[in-house]
């Protein structure tokens, strides 16, 4: 005849099997990262998921186009996290806005090797004189590229504006630039 083997269950398989299956994962088992510093997630956000706070762009190359509604899925999983992570409170303001210009940067970036792409860095906050203007981060970052007798420097900036009362992120002047040689 045929034998069967089991195993023991291990604690972590019994726990796992208690836990209801719409809850959270224990947040030791998730981990996240952010650019060179690393923070531990506690939750794994489902792109399904809709968040309530609204993130827009505003571009000053189309002033006719206004406001337009940017889904933080489309700016990529990690970024998804860290924005779902800062709707609840896990991270604050200053650090969304660098992942909001990192996200920004990604998506225009001429990714490839021998490229250092350097941590965003935050200026001042600055607060409005209306309680409506919410508070504001001037966020800005880069990267070069020198290989090979070649040399080029990736720069992006812009304000991440924060709206609290209408639950909205805005993104405003959002320049990104390639210089050096072709």
């Amino acid at each position: 005849g045929s034998t069967a083997f089991s195993t023991p269950p291990t604690k972590a398989s019994t726990d796992l099997q208690r836990r209801a299956p719409h809850s959270a994962p224990p947040s030791s088992s998730i981990a996240s990262s952010t650019m060179g510093s690393r923070r531990l997630a506690r939750y794994e956000f489902s792109p399904r998921m809709k968040p309530l706070t609204k993130l827009y762009f505003i571009s000053k190359f189309h002033p006719g186009v206004g406001l337009e509604q940017v889904d933080p899925i489309s700016l990529g999983y990690t970024f998804f996290q860290a924005f779902c992570e800062y709707e609840c409170g896990g991270i604050d303001a200053e650090q969304v806005s660098k992942e909001i210009l990192l996200a920004f940067f990604k998506k225009d970036f001429p990714s490839g090797r021998h490229w250092v792409i350097h941590d965003p860095q935050v200026g001042q906050k600055i607060t409005g004189a209306a309680a409506s203007a919410g508070i504001a981060y001037p966020v800005s970052m880069s990267a070069t590229y020198d290989w090979e007798g070649r040399y080029q420097v990736a720069k992006a900036k812009g304000t991440v504006r924060f709206k609290q009362a209408q639950k909205e992120i805005r993104i405003e002047n959002y320049r990104y630039e390639l210089t050096g040689d072709a």
